[in-house]
């Protein structure tokens, strides 16, 4: 089987961040890999720092996309990339130094693609890592147990298969690709060890610059995710359709924090009787579940909104180093 890697990463105005990642790149144990940079329409200095790194190693190559956004730039990457697996890294992470080493040595020809173990740095210094699930189809649908764009290595094949990225997805484009990739194949390997550093930018993000959007994307995707689990997996759906439920009950409160009326809309998907539970996992809090059970769902998200603006500026301050239900609420 061929072991070769292209690693792709898409680079938008990244000044400040695309030389560690390259260094991360080139710092691999193993070696059999060619780096492929594309520019995304930067107006800073990446381009020139891209074009110097390709001066300095036959490995690396630098593309032009002009085309907006990540999907496209790692498209064109994809569409010229000699490796039968591929590895995606966006321009701001980090791959620690055996990761490509300690992965292809698990997955083979019929891997459809690995998911690995992210580890999510915070600007204020603290960190975390979000191990996956087995069940490929519950880790997809919960949002961050089937690993992300950086932390998996991705076969070639199967990305060719399912038409790669889908180009006007600005949200959730790594659990789109996931879901379609499973659909064809739903055996990934996993690999447990932490692989890629996820650091967080204090500005370029864009979901911070679309909260409201990212939310209707949560929930359109895994209403796809549902409606296609009962038609082609019924049994497995009927056997984890309440973490289903739980789960998209989750993102409707999660959108109804900034669009109660859309986020109610969105109950027609549940089961009428659907009545949430207290889950620590899925952040359900107790006294939202109870709230549910006795005066409906708006009714209760209008009381969570009434009792935050109760609570003055000076307290809400304090409240952030005491536990209580509204850290989960």
């Amino acid at each position: 089987m061929n072991q070769f890697i292209s690693v792709i990463i898409p680079c938008h105005n990244v000044e400040d961040y695309i030389e560690e990642a390259i260094a991360s790149v080139m710092a691999q144990t193993y070696m059999d890999f060619e780096l492929i940079l594309v520019d995304n329409n930067s107006t800073d200095n990446t381009l020139r720092i891209l074009e110097r790194a390709a001066i300095n190693s036959s490995r690396i190559r630098v593309l032009q996309e002009k085309g907006k956004g990540a999907p496209r730039a790692r498209n064109l990457g994809l569409s010229v990339a000699r490796g039968n697996w591929i590895q995606f890294l966006d321009a701001d992470d980090l791959m620690l130094p055996d990761k490509l080493a300690r992965q292809i040595e698990l997955v083979d020809a019929n891997t459809p693609l690995l998911v690995g173990t992210p580890k999510y740095l915070r600007l204020d210094g603290t960190s975390y890592v979000t191990q996956p699930w087995e069940e490929p189809f519950l880790g997809v649908f919960e949002g961050l147990r089937q690993g992300n764009t950086c932390c998996n290595l991705w076969n070639k094949k199967y990305l060719e298969l399912v038409d790669g990225w889908e180009e006007d997805r600005d949200f959730q484009q790594d659990y789109d690709l996931i879901f379609r990739i499973l659909k064809e194949n739903d055996q990934p390997v996993y690999d447990f060890e932490v692989s890629t550093l996820i650091r967080e930018r204090k500005k370029g993000q864009i979901t911070k610059r679309n909260p409201r959007g990212i939310r209707i994307t949560l929930l359109e995707l895994r209403l796809d995710m549902m409606r296609w689990l009962k038609r082609n997996r019924p049994g497995l759906y009927e056997f984890d359709q309440f973490f289903y439920q739980q789960t998209f009950y989750r993102f409707i409160r999660y959108l109804a924090e900034l669009d109660l009326d859309l986020a109610e809309s969105y109950m027609k998907y549940l089961p009428k009787d659907f009545k949430p539970r207290y889950s620590k996992e899925l952040y359900i809090p107790f006294w939202n579940a109870m709230m549910v059970q006795l005066v409906g769902f708006k009714k209760a998200e209008e009381l969570r909104r009434v009792v935050r603006s109760g609570i003055k500026k000076e307290d809400r301050f304090e409240l952030k180093s005491k536990p209580s239900w509204n850290q989960k609420g």
